[in-house]
């Protein structure tokens, strides 16, 4: 055999052998996976959970205790207050009506001390308070608070009470205010009163006079012998 036919025989043979020996490989090594564009995988099924809402899941924040409110003593309560700011010189512009220019003579000061007062004080349309009556009660009567100074008279015109200013025109709200004072007030109540010399107003007039006629009847009352009822 030539060198040329035997070089030929040899190549088959290692092709047959390299053949067999690729068969036998791979019944012990299991082929390599295919590339990942190849893959085939099969659907899974999956599940959505719904997303709770917050009102469910978080529970709500407690609500705090309060420490209950503490009583404060009134007497406490004036101590505790700040210094209140002194009584203005000058009232606010009011509306009254009529004039409100009056002329008084000498002011008068009395002392009322424990007791009912007996005295029917009226606000007039003008502003200014007067004595309308001052013998509510009788003279005599146990109840009647008693009075040190100047004799009060139907008609005048109450300057001062109880500390309060009344020389100038007051409204209706600040006069309540003055008689709400005088009630809690200590006694004795020290009272400024002057005799009114000018004209009151119309309405006035009309309580005063209205005034005079119930006391002289309160009068007669107390004295039976002037109206012909015999004393027993």
């Amino acid at each position: 055999m030539n060198p040329g036919e035997q070089h030929a025989h040899n190549l088959a043979y290692d092709k047959a052998y390299l053949a067999t020996a690729k068969q036998e490989l791979s019944k012990l090594v299991p082929p390599p996976p295919p590339p990942p564009s190849l893959r085939q995988t099969p659907p899974t099924n999956r599940t959505i959970t719904p997303r709770s809402s917050p009102s469910t899941t978080c529970s709500p924040a407690p609500i705090p205790k309060l420490k209950p409110p503490r009583f404060v003593p009134r007497e406490e309560a004036m101590a505790s207050t700040p210094n209140l700011p002194s009584m203005p010189k000058s009232w606010p512009c009011q509306n009254f009506i009529g004039d409100t220019t009056i002329f008084v003579g000498p002011e008068r000061e009395v002392l009322i001390h424990e007791g009912v007062m007996g005295l029917q004080l009226n606000r007039g349309t003008d502003g200014f308070i007067r004595i309308i009556s001052a013998h509510i009660l009788p003279d005599d009567d146990p109840q009647l608070a008693q009075r040190e100074g100047s004799v009060l008279t139907h008609g005048d015109v109450v300057r001062e009470a109880a500390g309060v200013d009344l020389r100038r025109p007051i409204t209706n709200m600040m006069w309540g205010d003055t008689v709400t004072l005088m009630k809690v007030v200590k006694r004795p109540i020290r009272f400024v009163v002057a005799k009114e010399l000018s004209e009151p107003p119309a309405s006035v007039q009309e309580k005063l006079s209205q005034a005079q006629l119930e006391e002289m009847e309160r009068i007669m009352l107390r004295r039976p012998e002037i109206s012909g009822s015999p004393v027993r």
